[in-house]
């Protein structure tokens, strides 16, 4: 598992079954969210519950046929675009794709960022900006989740 931790980086999508070590699955599953790889777990009945940060991850059950499965990480796959620049148009983009990974749908991961972008305005304009846009406003999306994240789902 230490081995997949250290090349989460460098796969297309993964499949975490946390039947073989629940704790070390979700480092993983954190290793492979920070690399922005698309990852499904995969769980038995009496796994237990997964962590707050993963409860709008993928989830399915060890013994179901694969194609729901791969399809979901086709999905992922494709809600992913490529980043090249620091410029704001590339944030954005970035914006949203972590945003789908974290949200169950399209318009709540858009009512996220668009919340982020509202509350980054409001502390541009009360003088508060770090240097590094990108950094800062990703760190106010994972905030605005973490604070207010339920309140942006249907």
């Amino acid at each position: 598992m230490h081995e997949a931790i250290e090349v989460a980086g460098t796969v297309q999508a993964a499949i975490v079954d946390l039947a073989v070590q629940p704790e070390t699955g979700f480092w993983l599953a954190d290793s492979l969210q920070r690399s922005d790889v698309p990852f499904v777990f995969l769980k038995d009945r009496g796994t237990g519950a997964l962590p707050l940060r993963f409860r709008y991850c993928p989830t399915y059950p060890r013994h179901r046929h694969a194609a729901p499965l791969l399809a979901d990480l086709h999905r992922q796959r494709r809600n992913l675009r490529p980043v090249d620049d620091d410029s704001l148009g590339a944030i954005a983009v970035e914006m949203m794709q972590r945003s789908r990974r974290i949200m169950p749908d399209d318009p709540s991961a858009e009512r996220l960022v668009e919340a982020t972008l509202q509350r980054a305005v409001a502390q541009r304009s009360a003088g508060r900006a770090p240097d590094d846009v990108g950094d800062w406003l990703l760190r106010l999306l994972d905030q605005e989740h973490r604070l207010r994240g339920r309140t942006h789902l249907h």
